[in-house]
């Protein structure tokens, strides 16, 4: 019963938890529950989930009401029409449903959710603010406990339902009690209020159903029977299930694939594969930690397998294929109390030698963290390190948290070395070893490991403000270095030269004739295609003049021309960026338009079509950008890349203006024919820039 727990009349963080000392024993005691918070997350689920468990059994019902984290963006496009409400309301949630990050036991917790929401005892919906002044946070935080004898237990204050709310924030609340005369009337005013709210009976908020997608993704834990125990609950006679790497049915190790795990095993464990993006590295470094853990079992000795990658995405990606594997992979990020104290377990039985395998996927923000360095540092076992997009892992402040412990190591890339970064290149290299296995593009190609392309240069003229900007720009550079000496690049020593060469590469990247010239080149009826945007802004009248260029680009796409597209940048949440990629593989989303979160490990292979509007020189990027495109699908014979060159309408200025202007683009032009030299279409796509190749008198490139 409710009145059996010792409650306060007030809880506050730097006395209580407010999670194991209030929450948890009210739910234990509780048959219904209803709650009204402000914010609404996956993590939070997982955390009411460490009660539910005793609603379960005591045939209890759950009510929730939340508020969806709405951008700027999602109220604009709720007020000017652009999308439904409900459609928004569903986006903004799914931004902060991740399943995918959380630990093993939050989504045991999670099926507990799945269970009751399967057996119709638990029901959500979302609360929004809607005056005459625009769309708002619904931030009420009401919570009611009921036991089977009507007891109730209510308690305010500033605790949302997160993890956040519960564990980390600092957090107060106020606790009324039915069996307390002076409680009552407070009781009896909130249950109303609830209640009132449930209805949709609440003066300027509007209630909508929880979004069947999001309940059909979290039906997908709910569990076979009735849960009984809380996956934290110790059990009798527990044992480790141990999962052993095994090749999948379903996966054949090509030739080259093979022939890249022997030179690693003929070099030691050591070195660093430089293939070509898209040819498979990851599914190649699966069947090494394969054979790696068999060996390494015959003489009992327990390999530790960790795969560093750069972004949080990709660490999605490596489990889904480590799956495959049969590696059931720990995934390592942001809230460590989500993986440490299971990594922990691990670790410490492989140590023990109670474990013959384990695996742990982590970015590179992890890697650097106290909780993941104490892990490596107590590692007993043979240890193999795998950084994928390797060539991130040289930066000073990487590259010391690389494990002196490592027995094994692997590094992958399509390009190793770093840009301008020669220390950091050999950083690389010493602790990984050389480069041991090499596939180029053409290889790749000729291979079948990759489709064939074509490659259309769009050449672009500055005018007006843009061209007055960029003759100064340019005017200055050649003040700075001469017609022959400097470095012409934004890694040079002299910080006035770098700020110009960065400031004249982003006009150049912004520049406003780019999107009419885009219009003209894409089909609106095509499906699969990927627009690459530059982080700068560009005037575009029709969505407001000054905005980013992004903005610009699914404004005209998505509005001019009708086409299905969305954005996909760093702040688009993980579990979006999931619905995002199903969507235009299956064809239902035309176009993602990036800045730069599709440009390393993305496996997106359904593209047919790559527009890059904005490109560095940097190899790594375009390398990387061109093998998006590449990657082999079904009915996929022949892929399209655009690329669109900014230059300005005539030879201007002085000889050594011209000088310094033909040396700029001669590092434009060089990356303009390493794309062309493979394409299918190449002859053609060269003699589209010969009248530039013959103004800057570059005719010797080629």
């Amino acid at each position: 019963m409710l009145q059996d727990i010792h409650l306060a009349s007030s809880y506050r963080s730097d006395r209580n938890s407010l999670l194991i000392d209030f929450y948890i024993p009210c739910l234990s005691e509780s048959v219904f529950y209803r709650r009204a918070a402000g914010y609404f997350t996956s993590d939070s689920l997982a955390a009411a989930g460490q009660g539910l468990y005793k609603i379960i059994q005591h045939g209890g019902q759950v009510r929730i009401v939340a508020s969806p984290v709405l951008s700027k963006e999602d109220v604009e496009a709720i007020r000017t029409g652009y999308k439904h409400r409900e459609q928004v309301i569903e986006e903004a949630l799914a931004r902060n449903f991740d399943l995918e990050s959380l630990s093993l036991a939050a989504k045991e917790r999670l099926g507990f959710i799945a269970w009751l929401i399967g057996e119709g005892r638990l029901d959500i919906k979302i609360a929004l603010v809607e005056t005459a002044n625009g769309f708002g946070i619904y931030h009420e935080k009401i919570g009611i406990f009921s036991d089977e004898s009507d007891n109730q237990v209510v308690f305010t204050g500033s605790a949302n339902e997160s993890i956040g709310g519960l564990v980390s924030n600092f957090e107060s609340i106020d606790v009324y009690r039915s069996w307390k005369d002076e409680d009552v009337s407070r009781i009896t005013s909130k249950i109303e209020d609830f209640e009132s709210l449930w209805t949709n009976c609440t003066a300027n908020l509007h209630v909508y159903d929880f979004p069947e997608a999001l309940k059909k993704r979290l039906l997908t834990l709910r569990p076979p029977s009735m849960p009984t125990r809380d996956p934290e609950e110790p059990m009798e006679n527990a044992t480790v299930s141990e999962a052993f790497p095994s090749i999948p049915s379903d996966v054949t190790i090509r030739d080259y694939q093979k022939t890249a795990v022997e030179k690693w095993f003929e070099k030691g464990g050591k070195g660093i594969w430089r293939m070509a993006t898209g040819t498979g590295k990851t599914i190649t470094a699966l069947a090494l930690v394969t054979q790696l853990a068999r060996l390494l079992r015959e003489n009992k000795r327990p390999l530790f397998a960790v795969v560093v990658c750069p972004y949080k995405h990709l660490v999605s990606q490596w489990a889904a294929e480590a799956k495959r594997f049969n590696m059931n992979p720990i995934r390592c990020f942001e809230s460590k109390h989500l993986w440490s104290p299971v990594l922990n377990d691990l670790v410490s039985a492989a140590n023990e030698k109670h474990l013959q395998f384990l695996a742990a996927i982590t970015t590179n923000a992890t890697l650097q963290t106290p909780a993941f360095q104490e892990v490596l540092a107590r590692t007993q076992v043979s240890l193999l390190l795998i950084g994928d997009e390797v060539h991130n892992l040289g930066a000073s402040g990487l590259s010391a948290s690389l494990p002196p412990n490592a027995s094994y190591r692997l590094g992958l890339s399509a390009t190793p070395e770093r840009w301008f970064d020669e220390a950091g290149t050999d950083v690389l290299l010493r602790y990984f070893g050389e480069v041991i296995f090499e596939l180029t593009l053409k290889e790749a190609i000729d291979l079948g490991a990759l489709c064939k392309y074509d490659y259309f240069p769009h050449v672009v003229e500055f005018e007006g403000e843009e061209l007055d900007a960029y003759l100064d720009l340019t005017r200055d550079i050649s003040q700075l270095v001469g017609a022959e000496g400097g470095e012409l690049t934004d890694e040079t020593d002299n910080p006035r030269l770098k700020w110009l060469l960065i400031q004249r590469a982003r006009l150049i990247a912004s520049a406003k004739n780019k999107l009419p010239a885009l219009e003209a080149a894409v089909d609106r009826k095509s499906a699969y295609n990927l627009f690459y945007c530059g982080d700068g802004r560009v005037q575009y009248e029709p969505a407001g003049d000054d905005i980013r260029q992004i903005s610009a680009v699914v404004h005209m796409l998505g509005r001019k021309l009708g086409m299905s597209v969305h954005s996909y940048t760093a702040e688009t949440y993980l579990d979006e960026r999931d619905d995002l990629r199903i969507r235009f593989a299956a064809g239902k989303l035309q176009g993602l338009v990036a800045i730069r979160c599709l440009d390393e490990g993305v496996d997106i292979p359904e593209t047919r079509r790559a527009f890059i509007l904005a490109s560095s020189t940097n190899p790594k990027q375009f390398i990387q950008r061109r093998g998006r495109v590449l990657r082999r699908a079904p009915g996929k014979e022949l892929a399209e890349i655009h690329d669109f060159l900014v230059v300005p309408p005539a030879r201007i200025g002085t000889d050594e203006f011209y000088a310094t202007e033909r040396r700029l683009f001669r590092r434009e032009l060089e990356r303009i024919l390493l794309f062309a030299r493979l394409a299918d279409n190449g002859p053609q796509a060269v003699r589209t820039l010969l009248p530039l190749r013959e103004r800057y008198q570059l005719l010797d490139l080629g």
